[in-house]
C-alpha cells in the first residue's frame, strides 16, 4: 500500500500547521512545555480511558473478549463474532489514522511513515503482553521512555536501546511485562 501512496500522492514530506489555539508554551512545575504536546498526551490519555471502559465495562466488551478466548462457544450463542472482530478492525484503523492526524503537526508525513511507527508499536505490544491493553500502555510509557533517555544519554545506543529492552523483556518475561503467567501467545 505504501507504493501505492507513494505513486498517487508521491513520496515528498508534508506537514501540518498547528491550531492557533494548540500553539504556545505552557508552564507546570517551573518548566515550560508546549500546548500542542500536552494536547496529545490529554488525547491519547482520554482514548485510552475510552477503550478501557468499553472493553470491561460494556456487553460489545465482554463479546470481544469471549470471542478472543472461546470463538466457538460465542458463535454457538448467535453472535457473529467474525463481524464484530472486522468492525473492532476497521475501529483499530479509524484510531491509527486519527493517531496520525494528531501527530501530523509534530511529525512530518510522508508514504512510509507508517513503518517506523509499525516496529516501534511491535515492540510495545510485545512488551506490554500480547492481548493485554493495560500491558500496552504501561509498555508504551515505558519504551518511550527508553527511547527519549536513549536519545539524550546514550546517542550512539539511540536505534538498539528499544531492541534491548525488547530482548531484556523476551529473555526475563516472554509473556511481556503485563502478560498472564504461563500464557504465551
Amino acid at each position: 500500500t505504501a507504493g501505492a501512496v507513494e505513486y498517487i500522492y508521491g513520496s515528498a514530506f508534508h506537514s501540518i500547521v498547528t491550531p492557533d489555539f494548540l500553539k504556545g508554551r505552557v508552564a507546570l512545575l517551573g518548566i515550560e512545555y508546549p500546548l500542542y504536546r500536552l494536547f496529545i498526551i490529554a488525547v491519547g490519555i482520554a482514548i485510552a480511558v475510552a477503550l478501557v471502559l468499553v472493553i470491561d465495562r460494556t456487553l460489545i466488551g465482554a463479546t470481544l473478549r469471549a470471542g478472543v478466548d472461546n470463538r466457538e462457544m460465542v458463535t454457538a450463542l448467535g453472535i457473529n463474532i467474525n463481524v464484530l472482530f472486522a468492525v473492532v478492525f476497521g475501529f483499530g484503523s479509524a484510531l491509527a489514522g486519527f493517531a496520525g492526524v494528531v501527530a501530523a503537526p509534530v511529525m512530518s508525513i510522508y508514504s512510509n511513515m507508517g513503518i517506523g511507527i509499525v516496529v516501534t508499536t511491535f515492540v510495545v505490544v510485545v512488551v506490554g503482553g500480547l492481548g493485554n491493553l493495560k500491558g500496552s500502555f504501561y509498555a508504551s510509557l515505558i519504551v518511550g521512555m527508553t527511547d527519549t533517555f536513549a536519545q539524550a544519554y546514550l546517542p550512539e545506543a539511540e536505534l538498539f536501546a528499544i531492541y534491548a529492552l525488547l530482548i531484556a523483556v523476551m529473555i526475563f518475561r516472554p509473556q511481556g511485562l503485563f502478560g498472564a503467567v504461563g500464557r504465551v501467545a
